[in-house]
């Protein structure tokens, strides 16, 4: 399933450009992605990387009701997604906002992302640095 999405990811941003005006308004928009620590207060930007905590909540706002969100990371100095991986996946119940807590490995740096998917009409969202120090 992963290496399918994966291949499939190009494929699913290249139709967000040539679908129709009617479609375009089933696109799930990112509006917001915060790092929460377990009192569900921000984590602190360092170095323009989240700096994040041993059990973190992800919390990722959509225009939309979304139907599926699938959460990424890969390692940083690498330009491909062959070392991308799942986190976690979630099949809200026709939700705007999702939330994960995410248990995060040891002296973790990569880069993280998610998608948004409204049926078969998904979103990326930008990469966002992230680390935890040892």
């Amino acid at each position: 399933m992963l290496l399918f999405l994966i291949h499939h990811l190009q494929k699913l941003i290249k139709y967000e450009k040539k679908c129709s005006t009617e479609d375009k308004k089933k696109i799930p928009e990112i509006i917001d992605i915060e790092f929460l620590d377990k009192k569900r207060r921000p984590l602190s930007m360092v170095g323009g990387f989240v700096q994040l905590e041993p059990l973190t909540i992800v919390r990722v706002t959509f225009s939309i009701p979304i139907t599926t969100a699938l959460f990424f990371q890969f390692p940083t100095g690498v330009d491909t997604f062959e070392f991308t991986q799942l986190i976690s996946a979630i099949r809200p119940v026709d939700d705007r906002v999702v939330e994960f807590r995410w248990e995060v490995p040891p002296a973790l740096l990569a880069f993280f992302f998610v998608i948004g998917c409204t049926n078969s009409i998904c979103r990326r969202s930008e990469e966002i640095g992230v680390f935890l120090p040892e």
